[in-house]
């Protein structure tokens, strides 16, 4: 019997990284999960898999910046599974402009503040009556160790996600006397293939070969290695679990030791 077995998750933005391997794990538990991104390809993809499994799944286009769609996707879980126990907030927008604060475009920086932080706060407060209702509730933000090391020109990714450092604490105020808890797991590099892709088109600008790069991301943590988004999801399996039931207000870094505070 998995730590998750009863349970109904909702899991917000499902691409083919982190997404994909958290809606796995929680399923792996147990838990019935209700998927929603902007594409399907992916959500469907996972939902066969699971389904095939014997694992109960859902999926729904969604675009978090819509309230009348987040809405929609609540309701719908509720109807198809009767409850919601845990919310993971995966929003992912980088607002595709890397650009220094001086030289913004403001409006791509707002539209990424839309969905990776106000999509996330509509998210929240559409499921908040429910778990209250239960006196019970799990809600997990996926934040970035960008916001405690940041990089010139990625301030339309570090805004909003130092934005969610800050709700989780604050959400963990507001809703522990309900029953609810908060709390927040933050990745550095998480390795699959858009990171390596990414370290391939940086050896071949370099003129040096992939492993150089890997290494000089890998010599920054204390393991080693940079995790894959499979190890990273396990952290957020344990916030959805009774494991972490005195835990709250918390943000678990989840980096092989890239950054200790």
């Amino acid at each position: 019997m998995g730590l998750l077995e009863g349970k109904v998750a909702i899991v917000a933005g499902v691409g083919p990284g982190l997404g994909r391997s958290v809606v796995l794990a929680l399923a792996e538990q147990g838990a019935a999960v209700v998927m929603c991104a902007r594409r399907p390809d992916v959500m469907d993809e996972v939902a066969a898999q699971i389904r095939a499994g014997g694992g109960r799944a859902l999926t729904q286009i969604t675009d978090l910046a819509e309230p009348d769609q987040v809405q929609a996707l609540v309701v719908a879980a509720r109807e198809h599974f009767g409850r919601i126990d845990i919310l993971v907030n995966n929003a992912f927008d980088t607002g595709a402009q890397y650009a220094t604060v001086a030289e913004a475009d403001i409006g791509r920086w707002q539209e990424s503040m839309q969905v990776i932080y106000w999509g996330t706060v509509a998210m929240t407060k559409a499921v908040i009556p429910h778990m209250t209702e239960q006196g019970d509730g799990r809600i997990i933000m996926i934040g970035s160790l960008a916001v405690q090391r940041p990089q010139p020109t990625w301030g339309s990714y570090i805004g909003p996600k130092a934005a969610l450092a800050g709700l989780i604490r604050l959400l963990a105020t507001e809703v522990g006397p309900a029953g609810i808890r908060v709390n927040g797991v933050q990745p550095a590099h998480i390795f699959g293939p858009t990171v390596e892709k990414f370290f391939h088109d940086t050896a071949e600008a370099r003129g040096v070969e992939y492993e150089v790069v890997y290494r000089e991301a890998a010599d920054e943590t204390s393991l080693g290695y940079l995790p894959p988004s499979d190890e990273v999801a396990g952290s957020v399996v344990f916030f959805a679990s009774p494991l972490s039931a005195p835990v709250t207000g918390q943000i678990l870094n989840v980096n092989a030791g890239a950054w200790m505070p």
